[in-house]
């Protein structure tokens, strides 16, 4: 492709080959990437940038955070010979597709539209400008973490993988579109357990563990190494996040079991082990496909709605193994819960009239994807009841997907009223 040298001049890097050794402490550089691009609605990836420049530099890592990135800042360099693109550690979490990962601050355009792309050339018109990875000496990196919707979705050709053939230790992406009110607390998760000298795929489960809003921001992929730790920290396991997790551990073989009954046999772990009041009925199970095999999430329902509480289950690819059953309840017993709660539920369901859906909708596509120079792509592809157990309060939840037609990248924006 033609680089366009009118809004800036990229050159070739030079770069220093080295042969890296195995990590043995937290030293060298990081860069995050994140930005806010609206407003008036919550598509800002910058708090997540921010929390991980902030763990990175716990771990001794000298960080460059971007939260209004433009071409010239993406391309700075830490000295002559080095970039910031080509950091030990990499952070982007933005607009995405398998091949790129964008970013416009409050739709501006124009300098603010810039992107990274699986490509070894730059580009820039006027609509908008990006740096291709090949462009830099991957083998620097030690761990790059590509977040956005579907990154690793083309299992040939993708952002991580492009980035891990280039020299990349090790990548991390996700194979399915993920809801952007997921991401920070995937984020803290994940490099907390780092921080904790934990390896990249034990990082990776940890965070997989908790409930989230969809059980999609678990598709991960990896791609390299990832046994590689980038902190040698004895910091306790929980000592840098207030949460913990209780797991049950099986690794258990199932056998002469069909894929149609292996379900009952995880509901039956769970009531053996966990929850003897532990009743299918009452639960909604959401699932999503990683490196290590399935995992099912086992949400809670008041009244056949969603909750926040519930178990997660690791499971092998062919579903003849548990791995590992996770507690979420948050230690709520069903059977104490009050006819308070359902009542309240009732009441609250009533106030949902279809005027008010409907003037939810609309609020929901007029404030997501805010951008001045162009028109995005805004489809409303879920909506639902969700009851926030710990809090006791009903929401209506509206799930807006936002195609933005240049770069054709993705995000997943969550709009919630409460009832």
């Amino acid at each position: 492709m033609k680089i366009f040298f009118k809004c800036l001049t990229l050159l070739t890097i030079a770069v220093c080959f080295i042969s890296v050794l195995p990590i043995q402490a937290a030293s060298g550089y990081s860069f995050s990437v994140g930005t806010k691009f609206s407003n008036s609605s919550g598509d800002d990836s910058s708090d997540e940038a921010t929390i991980a420049k902030t763990k990175l530099s716990e771990m001794g890592y000298a960080t460059l955070l971007l939260t209004i990135p433009t071409l010239s800042r993406m391309t700075l360099k830490i000295n002559n010979s080095r970039a910031w693109m080509e950091s030990d550690v990499l952070y982007f979490l933005g607009h995405a597709n398998s091949s790129t990962i964008y970013w416009d601050y409050l739709g501006k355009g124009g300098d603010y539209a810039v992107a990274i792309r699986n490509e070894d050339v730059g580009y820039c018109d006027n609509y908008w400008a990006y740096t291709g990875i090949g462009m830099y000496n991957m083998n620097y990196v030690d761990l790059g973490v590509f977040m956005g919707c579907s990154t690793a979705s083309d299992p040939t050709n993708n952002l991580p993988k492009y980035a891990n053939s280039r020299g990349a230790k090790v990548t991390i992406g996700w194979t399915t579109d993920i809801p952007q009110q997921d991401t920070y607390n995937w984020t803290n998760r994940f490099f907390t357990k780092l921080a904790n000298g934990y390896d990249v795929n034990q990082a990776v489960s940890y965070a997989n563990s908790f409930t989230y809003s969809s059980s999609a921001i678990k598709s991960t992929k990896i791609y390299g190494f990832s046994n590689i730790t980038i902190s040698s920290s004895s910091l306790p396991e929980f000592e840098t996040m207030d949460e913990s997790v209780s797991s049950y551990t099986l690794n258990k073989k199932i056998s002469n079991v069909s894929k149609d009954n292996f379900k009952s046999v995880i509901e039956n772990e769970i009531k053996m082990n966990l929850n003897v009041d532990f009743n299918p009925d009452d639960y909604i199970i959401e699932s999503a496909i990683n490196d290590n095999g399935i995992i099912y999430d086992y949400y809670y329902t008041v009244n056949g709605i969603k909750t926040n509480i519930g178990y997660t289950v690791f499971t092998n690819y062919d579903s003849t193994k548990i791995i590992r059953i996770v507690d979420n309840m948050n230690g709520i017993n069903t059977k104490s819960l009050s006819n308070t709660n359902t009542n309240g539920i009732q009441a609250k369901s009533k106030r949902l009239t279809s005027d008010l859906v409907n003037s939810m909708k609309e609020k929901a596509l007029e404030i997501s994807g805010e951008i001045n120079y162009n028109t995005p792509t805004k489809t409303i592809i879920d909506e639902y009841k969700y009851y926030d157990i710990l809090e006791n309060k009903l929401y209506y939840n509206i799930v807006v997907e936002i195609v933005d037609p240049i770069p054709n990248t993705k995000t997943i924006e969550y709009y919630m009223e409460e009832i």
